[in-house]
């Protein structure tokens, strides 16, 4: 902050600017460090130096003249030998020792490398005869918390889409939130003069909490009951109203969040400022977080009289007949059905999506037995068949998911589509968490066994290769209803129908 910085050479010290020098911490700097120099005489150069610039401060006197001279580098952790002799001159070893104490050199000396420049005889200039042992630096604090902040934005990967999956987070008082291990002061050192050097003590670190946490030494814990909120990054426990089984009618209003363990009913109203999550399904009622998200874990059943409406995200299995208005983004694991649509920046349908681990799998040519039975390879003679099979079914389910993806547009065209279209989506997302669990299934047969004994089976599915949960985008530029949407797993993307805008004062 000063904008200076003092640096020792050889031959003196030197003050570099880094920016507007302070001249009146600059004059301090130098008094600390003992250095005799009038900061009047140089001011002039020191306004007028551009940045990086050194200006001389004060000159070192010359080392004195003879066949042995010493010199303490810079910063005193190495001590260097000059040797100005003719060839051949051969120099006593009691002129070096007296030579190092007058200099008052007494750690780190390298005795064997002194004998050596000396016995060669000639000349030698600045040679590294002594070094102290340089300090260690403190190791900075860190902090490990018990939970972290949700990542509720759907994040580009190499694939896709990932996205945590929303939740309120409860604890109770006392709960460990956070512990800290502390910085350390780090390792003396000790220059070549024997003087001990201090070293830089390691960063310490502060808890990133609010009010509602109580700090106690190294540790952070929950002052009170309640579910666990990041503003701006600060963690604190916020209240948070809980229903213990199904709201079917009456009206809830929280300044906090909003938990419901069942099921919320037709006759039901939530509003709460903070986050709401139902671990049930919404089958009619209003739910509205006016500054959070709202996380349905089953599904959203309205028959036009759900009416969902959050400041972050909405999330929910499936949507069907009702009315969704998301601050931010909706995310969706199955499908949207003939449904009322306005969303901030998009949708985001769930799908599984494979990728190949950097260590894939491997079985030695050698092995002998099931690596999880023990078994003799010998009883295993089913494995081939075992993938087969699962292979005809896979690809079953797969021409059946095509058929019905094929067929999307002419249901939407049957004038009573709703009870048919209805019932093929739930199939066709039953049979699509089957497709994924087969190919799982099958997967981890042929990781076991390193791809033996399927042939060209084999080197069609890699050997190491997992599955990721994965959420594909689609970008509503406008509120839209009688929405039918579902992720089509045939051809990788978004089907979609619904074009008419809801009116500007509903979104």
């Amino acid at each position: 902050s000063a904008n200076f910085e003092i640096v020792e050479t050889f031959d003196g010290y030197y003050v570099k600017v880094t920016g507007k020098v302070d001249l009146n911490l600059l004059s301090q700097e130098l008094k600390r460090q003992r250095l005799d120099v009038d900061v009047s005489k140089i001011m002039r150069d020191i306004v007028n130096a551009k940045i990086g610039q050194e200006i001389l401060l004060l000159s070192k006197p010359e080392e004195p003249e003879g066949k042995i001279v010493l010199t303490v580098a810079p910063g005193k952790m190495s001590a260097l030998l000059t040797l100005n002799i003719r060839p051949g001159e051969k120099v006593p070893l009691d002129e070096v020792f007296q030579k190092l104490k007058e200099k008052q050199i007494v750690h780190g000396v390298n005795l064997e490398r002194i004998k050596t420049l000396i016995n060669l005889k000639r000349p030698a200039y600045r040679e590294t005869i002594a070094v102290g042992d340089p300090p260690e630096r403190g190791k900075d604090a860190s902090i490990k918390y018990t939970y972290h902040q949700p990542t509720l934005a759907p994040s580009p990967v190499e694939d896709g889409f990932a996205y945590e999956s929303g939740r309120i987070i409860m604890v109770r008082e006392g709960e460990v939130l956070a512990e800290r291990t502390p910085s350390t002061l780090g390792v003396f050192g000790c220059n070549v003069l024997g003087e001990i050097v201090h070293p830089l003590p390691g960063r310490n670190l502060e808890f990133n909490v609010g009010k509602t946490i109580t700090i106690q030494g190294n540790t952070a814990s929950a002052g009170k009951d309640g579910a666990l909120t990041w503003e701006n990054s600060v963690l604190e426990v916020s209240d948070v109203t809980t229903v213990p089984e199904d709201l079917r009618m009456g009206v809830i209003s929280a300044q906090g969040m909003v938990l419901v363990l069942g099921n919320v009913g037709p006759g039901a109203h939530i509003q709460a400022q903070g986050d709401v999550e139902i671990r049930g399904a919404v089958e009619g009622g209003t739910v509205t977080s006016v500054k959070g998200s709202v996380f349905v874990k089953g599904g959203i059943i309205g028959g036009s009289r759900s009416v969902i409406k959050a400041a972050g995200n909405i999330e929910a299995q499936f949507i069907e007949e009702s009315t969704v208005h998301a601050g931010q983004n909706l995310i969706v694991a199955r499908y949207v059905f003939d449904s009322s649509i306005s969303v901030g920046k998009a949708v985001y349908f769930k799908t599984v999506k494979e990728f190949t681990l950097p260590d894939k799998v491997q079985i030695g040519s050698k092995a002998t037995s099931q690596p999880e039975t023990g078994k003799p390879l010998a009883t295993a003679l089913s494995y081939p068949e075992q993938v087969k099979q699962m292979s005809k079914d896979i690809k079953t389910i797969e021409r059946e998911m095509k058929s019905f993806a094929a067929r999307f547009k002419n249901l939407l065209e049957k004038e009573d589509l709703g009870p048919e279209l209805r019932e093929q989506l739930e199939i066709y997302f039953n049979q699509a968490e089957r497709l994924d669990s087969l190919k799982q299934e099958r997967q981890n047969l042929v990781n076991r066994w390193g791809g033996k004994g399927l042939g060209i089976l084999g080197l069609l599915i890699n050997v190491g290769v997992g599955f990721r949960v994965r959420y594909e985008q689609l970008v509503l530029e406008q509120p839209v209803t009688h929405v039918t949407m579902f992720y089509d797993y045939h051809k990788k993307q978004v089907a979609y129908s619904g074009s008419q805008l809801l009116p500007e004062t509903e979104a």
